[in-house]
């Protein structure tokens, strides 16, 4: 007789943004809670063959050590040590069999190495090779809106940035290697940049956001917590933990003039956010018991105590303040989502909601103020976002970051200037693009019906974009193919499928990059 065995050789492995597979996820830069598609296949490479169903059904069990529960594990999975059953029905020897399944990122940030290993029930564990994935979530840290009110940014820890609504991406300190974590944000006046800070105090620039300095390589008394732009929109403040403040560019009492700080005085609890008055002409900080300082000390008038939460009895510490749009008041919130409103007599500054009474499981770590300041949004770490008044919820940004400076060059100018993404019933589409024969790109647009309109694709940013008429087939349909002449300096571009409706609308409706 002879002796069936049980052996794998990995074939491949690919971690996908969605079940559509339009785009690959980086699994070294996960959000808190963010679910990835994952395809195994692996070679029957022994003599059994393997099944899916039955008493010996094959499947993705964890390994090393082996049937440990999986700190990335989606409730989809069979249990927490079995991340899939096997695919087909039946893989014969010499044939290749697939696992899908989905990594969830915990909701307080995780960094692992997961190993896999095929199991056959009531047989045992696989021999030949096995499949790993280096996995790590940061949790976010920070948050600011656009000026339109539409959209805004997460920055994690790790300086990655995450658009929504129409906020464009414009780059991230996820690839570099940081001294110290990034602890907040702030957005340009323009909306077409944004700062990071990290605990040591570096700046980090994108879009039109100009570096003006930082206290990087200084020897600082407490970390940085936080990041403020100046009113004047060529400036910026950072804050410590002390209480200091620190404008840059430095001495410049025109674009971000220094009013006073905590630094070197008593405090009870560490300083944990800034907020700047709409007038410029002060700031106020808050700290983590509620205590809210103003500055300039001497002119009230300039940044005026509308109160603070030191004298309450918090369930939790407070994490950010965020100041309304008119100057009147502002908003303090805790880590566990409670909100507290202090406002000048009669001033439209209204309580519009908290978590208080219904914490969330991931502490909530900032506040920002909608446009008209009748609402607010609040953020956790785990990349909860909970909107309350009118700040409204946006749906995630299409809009990759090369595309959004360039966008009115590739439309004629008649039709005047690019508003921002369009609240409009345009189709959602999903985008894959490859290169072929070193110097063209084939595109792949799917889900994607004929709509009226005109309906672009482009692929690369600056001297080296390139464009192209989308044609749909004689059914309309959803899956179109189309090839462009590209260098093969494109490789790792963005590409986007725009579309141009009547009355000048354009909406992004898909985004991918060149692999």
């Amino acid at each position: 007789y002879r002796v069936l065995s049980y052996r794998s050789a990995a074939v491949d492995q690919v971690a996908y943004t969605d079940d559509a597979h339009a785009g690959l996820a980086d699994l070294g830069h996960l959000r808190p809670g963010q679910r990835v598609s994952v395809v195994v296949r692996m070679r029957n490479a022994g003599t059994a063959t393997w099944r899916n169903s039955g008493e010996r059904a094959v499947t993705l069990g964890t390994d090393q050590p082996r049937d440990r529960d999986s700190a990335f594990r989606d409730g989809a999975w069979p249990a927490p040590h079995r991340a899939a059953t096997l695919t087909e029905a039946e893989v014969p020897p010499g044939q290749i069999g697939t696992f899908r399944f989905h990594f969830r990122a915990p909701l307080r940030g995780a960094n692992a190495t997961e190993h896999f290993r095929p199991v056959a029930n009531n047989t045992g564990w696989f021999a030949g090779s096995d499949v790993s994935f280096a996995l790590r979530s940061v949790p976010i840290v920070g948050m600011a809106a656009t000026p339109s009110g539409l959209g805004y940014w997460l920055v994690a820890g790790d300086g990655g940035v995450f658009s929504f609504g129409d906020a464009p991406f414009y780059g991230s300190a996820a690839n570099i290697a940081l001294a110290k974590p990034i602890v907040g944000m702030a957005a340009t006046r323009s909306g077409r940049g944004y700062w990071l800070v990290g605990a040591d105090g570096g700046v980090f620039s994108y879009g039109d956001a100009q570096f003006y300095g930082s206290t990087a390589g200084a020897q600082l008394n407490a970390p940085m917590v936080g990041i403020a732009a100046s009113i004047s929109g060529r400036g910026y403040y950072l804050v410590g933990a002390d209480g200091g403040v620190f404008a840059f560019p430095a001495g410049d009492a025109t674009a971000a003039p220094f009013h006073g700080s905590m630094g070197g005085q008593p405090l009870n609890k560490p300083v944990v956010g800034m907020a700047v008055h709409p007038t410029g002409g002060g700031y106020y900080l808050v700290a983590a018991d509620g205590g809210v300082f103003a500055f300039p000390v001497a002119n009230s008038a300039a940044a005026p105590f509308f109160g603070s939460a030191a004298s309450m009895q918090l369930q939790k510490p407070v994490v950010g303040m965020a100041m309304h749009p008119a100057g009147t008041g502002y908003w303090l919130v805790g880590a566990d989502g409670g909100v507290f409103t202090f406002r000048e007599a009669g001033a439209p500054v209204d309580f519009h909601g908290s978590l208080g009474g219904t914490p969330p499981e991931v502490p909530v770590v900032g506040i920002a103020a909608s446009r008209t300041g009748g609402g607010y949004w609040l953020v956790g770490g785990a990349e909860t976002v909970t909107a309350f008044g009118d700040a409204g919820r946006p749906a995630e940004s299409p809009l990759p970051a090369p595309l959004l400076p360039d966008l009115q060059r590739v439309v004629p100018p008649t039709l005047g200037p690019v508003p921002m993404l369009q609240r409009k019933a345009v189709p959602a589409a999903a985008l894959a693009c490859a290169p072929v024969g070193g110097r063209r790109a084939t595109c792949v647009a799917r889900r994607f019906q004929k709509i009226a309109g005109r309906v672009l694709l482009l692929v690369g940013s600056g001297s080296a974009r390139r464009t192209a008429r989308v044609k749909f087939t004689a059914k309309g349909v959803a899956r179109i193919r189309l090839r462009t002449r590209v260098s093969s300096r494109l490789r790792g571009q963005q590409a986007a499928l725009i579309v141009i409706r009547r009355g000048h609308k354009r909406r992004i409706v898909a985004r991918t990059h060149i692999k």
